[in-house]
This record gives structure tokens, sequence and C-alpha cells, in this order.
């Protein structure tokens, strides 16, 4: 508890000291800049147990201090900038013992050579499609979606961040992106040493405003963002491609859209030096969001679909048939829900329900298909 009470502390010194600093760099020219912020999001939640794994349709609720985290980041010279962003060892809930702490979510340094050219080095977010790239104070739903960065243990990462290079950059106008990324991925693969990197590789193109990275626009600007890319460390290979389009539609508000595809599997062979066959089955994971921002009263409903289908291959199921893996493996989310925002990301309130489908196994060993649902209202305050 002393521990985490000094991280705490030192944590609200950078916050408030970050914050002190940016407003006398800004006044002097040629000087670093320093900007700090703050990202808490809370809920309350009522859920079937099932819906978090175990077979259970019996509701049980819960209020969750689910994220905090303190944020800053330095533009040190004109062509050095330093991102740093802390989060909570886990969510908190209430009537629940935990080990309260927090840990280095991101360090990431980039270093500016042109447009084309950027090199960031440190603890980042690894992903070949858009919605994990997102800033989770700025998602157009309640969360991230729950597919698209579904195996973070078997690869080895923190909340799908991961210590490697980046080497990115822009092309007319900053329209087109490219990135290319090698990361330290698993490196404990049963009797093998020196394990190959992680690679990812990522390109999209903006038709219209350029891309601010965020789950939507509010009305401000339109954007239509295509883009795919690949991820593959070992016999692990994915590759897949997604689409954002935000756009007014007249005086009264926007439409905000997401899709995103991906194929995904861990190989097949169980005799390959550095294997995922029994930790990734084959599948194909899909993504659809809607969201119809009202300008007048500042509300946002919005829906989702989601799913990840699995279509496994012999050495990647075990025991069990081919039919019984795949069900019970296989996951279709869909739900819906409200966002007000009091002050646009800074402060809002999402209200969601959201059910999944997914198969389940009974004491008998037969696995069926069963559906439970969650009724959750989470409060966001955001500011950087």
């Amino acid at each position: 508890m002393k521990n985490c009470k000094n991280s705490l502390c030192v944590l609200l010194f950078l916050v408030l000291g970050g914050s002190c600093l940016s407003v006398r760099a800004q006044n002097e020219d040629g000087k670093p800049s320093f900007h700090a912020g703050v990202l808490m999001q809370g809920y309350a939640v009522a859920e079937q147990k099932g819906f978090s794994g175990e077979a259970d349709k019996d509701w049980a609720s819960d209020m969750t201090l689910y994220r905090l985290r303190f944020l800053v980041e330095s533009q040190v010279t004109k062509k050095d900038y330093l991102f740093i962003q802390t989060n909570m060892t886990s969510p908190y809930t209430l009537g629940k013992p935990a080990t309260l702490g927090m840990r280095v979510l991101e360090a990431q340094y980039d270093h500016t050579f042109n447009d084309h050219f950027v090199i960031s080095a440190g603890k980042m977010m690894v992903s070949h499609t858009r919605d994990p790239l997102l800033s989770a104070g700025r998602l157009l739903l309640e969360d991230f979606a729950y597919y698209q960065c579904a195996y973070t243990e078997e690869l080895h990462t923190d909340a799908g961040r991961d210590v490697g290079v980046n080497l990115w950059g822009t092309f007319d106008n900053r329209k087109f992106k490219y990135s290319v990324a090698a990361y330290a991925g698993k490196r404990d693969f049963e009797g093998q040493k020196n394990a190959p990197f992680r690679k990812v590789g990522r390109l999209e193109y903006n038709f219209m405003d350029i891309d601010r990275g965020r789950g939507s626009n509010l009305g401000e600007g339109k954007t239509l963002t295509i883009g795919g890319g690949f991820d593959t460390q070992g016999s692990y290979v994915a590759a897949g491609g997604d689409v954002f389009f935000d756009y007014p539609l007249g005086a009264a508000g926007s439409l905000t859209a997401v899709g995103g595809f991906t194929y995904q599997t861990g190989g097949n062979d169980l005799n390959s030096k550095y294997s995922f066959a029994t930790a990734i089955p084959t599948q194909n994971v899909q993504l659809l969001e809607l969201g119809y921002y009202i300008k007048a009263c500042k509300l946002q409903p919005w829906v989702r679909y989601e799913r990840q289908d699995i279509n496994s291959q012999d050495n990647q199921r075990g025991k069990l048939t081919a039919s019984d893996f795949d069900e019970l493996n296989t996951n279709t989310l869909v739900g819906g829900g409200f966002t007000y925002f009091f002050n646009k990301y800074a402060t809002c309130l999402k209200l969601s329900y959201l059910a999944v489908n997914k198969g389940v196994q009974d004491k008998a060993g037969k696995v069926s298909s069963k559906t439970h649902g969650q009724l959750m209202l989470q409060l966001q305050v955001f500011t950087f």
C-alpha cells in the first residue's frame, strides 16, 4: 500500500508539474513543451455470469473503476517527441480485494526526419487494424472491439502493447500513411532460443479529411479511411482490412460507420520451432459499428456487431471434434446504446446493452450455444 501511495504521489507530481511547465514552455520559443492529462472511466454493470465466461444465467451487479490513466507528452525538440501513459495494474471493483498500483502502459519516443520517415521506439500498441490503435478516451462505443485484439496473453503483450521499433510516415499531404514495425513478441518457445521478432505492417489512405484517430468526429469534419495490414511471428499470421466513415448529414448531425475483417491462424504444424497451433485457432473476425450523432441534444445512439468465427484445423483442437471445438470457441456479440456528451469526449455518459452468443459445454461434455447479456452505465472524464 505504501508503494502504491508513493507511486500515486509521483504521478500526481508529474501531472501537475507537467501542466505548469506547459504554460511556461509555450511562452518561450524553442523550449520543450509539456502536456499532461488524465483518463478516468468507471461503470456500474449488471450482467449474467456467463457473459464473462461461466455457464451461468444468474445476474450479478458491480461498480468498477475500470481505467485510471495518467498521460504525459513532451515535444522535446521540433523533431523529438516523448509520450508516456500509465494505468492501474487492474480494474478496481467495490467490495472485492485488490492490490492497487500503477504501471507504465506505454512509453514511446519519436524522431521525425521528415513527413515521410519517422522512427518510434519503446512500448507501444501493436495492431494491424485501426480499432486497437485508437485512444481509449475517444471511442465510438463503451470500449474497444472484443475480438480485434483477443490473443494478448498468447502473443505476450501487455494490454496489446509490446516493446519494439516502428518505422512510419505519410505522403500526399498526409492522406497516405504506412508503418512497418518489429516487436519482441513471444520469447519463450519451448526448447528454442533466439525466437524471431513479431512483425507488423499497415497501410491506410484518407480520401477526405485527415483521420484524427477518433471513434467519431461528432459532426466535425468528413473522413473516409480505408486501411489494411498484417501481423506475424513464427507460425502465427493475421491479415485484414478496415474502413472508417464519418460524414455530416445536414445540420442535424453526422453518421459514423466502421467495418473490419481479419483472418488469423496460429498454423497447424505442432513441430514448428515457433508454433502457435494450439494457442490461436484458424478464424475470421468481423466487426461492424454504426452511430449517429445528434447535435441538438449531444446524443449519439449506436449499434455494434462482432463475430469471432472459428474454423479450426486438426492439430489445433486437441481431443475435441471439429464441430464441438468450433462451436465452443466461436463468439457472436451484438448490442447497442447511447452516449450523452456533456463536453464532447472530456465528459460523457454511456449506456449500453450487449449480448454474446457462444458455445458452452455441460457436465456431460455436450456443447451448445447460449446467449448472455450485459447492461452497463459508464462515466468518462478525459482531459489531454
